[in-house]
């Protein structure tokens, strides 16, 4: 009997535990069955209130959209366009601050000043609402540029750990190659007037600017007078060697002919010269890319169009759809509260009977 006892109070247990769980998801069951009731009892209330008042959603929906539709053709059209650029000599820093300035004037309504800065009517620079840049952040070139700092700083600060989202990060307008500028305006005819002015600006006054320009210049010129110092000589030691290899040809004897070129480089057959000729020819090839992306304060990769693009608004965004909403809610929330108030009432006088 005692052995019997142990097992059968196990099997109490058991069914107490099964007992509290069936009780747990009752609950649950019933707390959704409450919830699920009392959701659909706010659709159907929701829906017999816009049964019982149609008429005034059609009046303030269709007032709202034609109020919507009046104010955007009140307003002006805005149009936009976009200037991508490539600024030389570390001209970044001051390309943005331009921009800054014009943008603030813009913001101040000076109307005057901003029209003698980008050369235009003062009529004209009333039509501008905003002039902005950004750098064009490619992926690529922000990968390489992450890569040649992981490998700048691998023998001096191997501790440092850097991650590539921090790096983006961190990266500061200048160290971009693009940058793309946003003007924004009334006039869609007005974008190719400034673009002049945009990009001269106080470039074009700072000294600092113009020197490394002219150093860069002259560092070209230099080095372009020097490849063709080195190619005349290239073509001096073929002559000589030809009339070298003609002499050993007439003795019928073979010889080397050493041949000591810049630097101590020494050939021993006109192959080698093609070689050097070959690498010459390919530093005459940057040079002169070099050259060509040089040759403005800054370079213009696409430049404003005679006439500006329309500003496209979202549909949740035009004004139309805005004052429906706004008007559907306002209307929601006064027959809620009008519904609210005489049930209210109603429950007070039930209360007191």
């Amino acid at each position: 009997m005692s052995e019997k006892t142990p097992v059968a109070k196990d099997e109490v247990d058991l069914i107490q535990v099964l007992k509290i769980i069936a009780r747990f998801f009752e609950k649950v069951f019933n707390l959704i069955k409450i919830i699920a009731s009392g959701l659909f009892g706010l659709l159907i209330g929701f829906l017999l209130l816009i049964k019982e008042n149609i008429i005034k959603f059609l009046i303030i929906g269709i007032g709202t959209l034609l109020a919507g539709y009046l104010f955007d053709t009140s307003k002006d059209l805005v149009f936009y366009d976009t200037l991508n650029i490539q600024p030389n000599f570390g001209s970044t820093d001051q390309i943005y601050s331009d921009i800054r300035y014009y943008n603030s004037l813009i913001l101040a309504q000076d109307t005057i000043e901003l029209s003698e800065n980008l050369g235009i009517t003062p009529i004209e620079a009333t039509s501008l609402l905003g002039i902005y840049i950004k750098p064009v952040r490619d992926e690529n070139a922000t990968l390489k540029m992450y890569d040649e700092f992981n490998g700048s700083i691998k023998d001096t600060l191997s501790t440092l750990d850097l991650n590539y989202e921090a790096f983006k990060e961190n990266l500061i307008p200048s160290e971009f190659i693009n940058h793309l500028i946003f003007v924004e305006s009334t006039d869609p005819f007005i974008f190719q007037k400034i673009e002049n002015s945009i990009l001269n600006g106080s470039v074009k006054n700072n000294k600092f600017l113009k020197n490394s320009q002219k150093v860069t210049v002259d560092n070209y010129l230099f080095k372009d007078k020097e490849l063709a110092k080195r190619e005349a000589k290239i073509d001096s030691l073929r002559i000589i060697y030809s009339k070298v290899m003609l002499k050993s040809v007439e003795k019928q004897a073979s010889s080397v002919t050493s041949i000591q070129f810049s630097e101590n480089k020494t050939t021993s057959n006109d192959l080698d010269l093609f070689e050097l000729e070959n690498e010459i020819n390919k530093e005459r090839l940057l040079l002169n890319t070099d050259k060509v992306l040089t040759n403005d304060m800054i370079n213009v990769v696409s430049g404003f169009q005679k006439r500006g693009n329309l500003v496209e608004v979202d549909f949740v965004e035009q004004t139309p759809i805005k004052f429906f909403i706004v008007g559907m809610l306002v209307l929601f929330s006064f027959l809620f509260i009008k519904k609210l108030n005489t049930y209210l009432i109603k429950y007070k006088k039930n209360i007191n009977a």
